[in-house]
């Protein structure tokens, strides 16, 4: 049996779950706000990189000291790697009510080439402190590059 016991993660997009999370969790998981009980441009909006930062904020706020110890997670839900990101995001950028560059600076979005990717992971984990990071099964193959790339670092 794991002692003292295994790791909580809690993941969340508002206020309240994610203070909790930061008071409790031992992985706290940055989300979209699914308040509308969908995935909606309005989910899309509250994962831009502002808004990221408000919800790290919510996080230190419940966690105090302990802020350190946490380990913060992303899922990205719009993975691609592609040698045209900009392309990309200005296709699904309407879709989301966002602009390319919102698409492209968005906590839930990870598109480019594989040394682009790398690149934003790095500044997001400079940045935000993401070290946990999670793929969809439609995407982890591809992605498998990219982690043997960061793998250790």
């Amino acid at each position: 049996m794991q002692k003292p016991g295994p790791p909580v993660l809690i993941g969340g997009g508002g206020p309240k779950v994610l203070r909790l999370a930061g008071r409790e969790a031992d992985i706290v998981g940055i989300n979209p706000n699914l308040r509308a009980g969908a995935v909606t441009a309005d989910a899309a909006a509250s994962a831009s990189g502002e808004e990221t930062k408000k919800k790290l904020g919510w996080i230190r706020e419940g966690a105090g000291d302990r802020f350190d110890q946490i380990e913060l997670q992303i899922r990205y839900f719009l993975l691609s790697i592609t040698d045209d990101a900009l392309g990309f995001a200005t296709a699904v950028a309407p879709g989301f009510d966002s602009s390319p560059e919102e698409v492209l600076g968005s906590g839930a979005a990870l598109l480019g080439t594989i040394p682009e990717m790398i690149d934003t992971l790095v500044a997001r984990r400079d940045e935000w402190g993401v070290s946990n990071i999670v793929v969809g099964a439609d995407t982890f193959v591809d992605f498998a590059p990219v982690v043997a790339a960061l793998a250790g670092t």
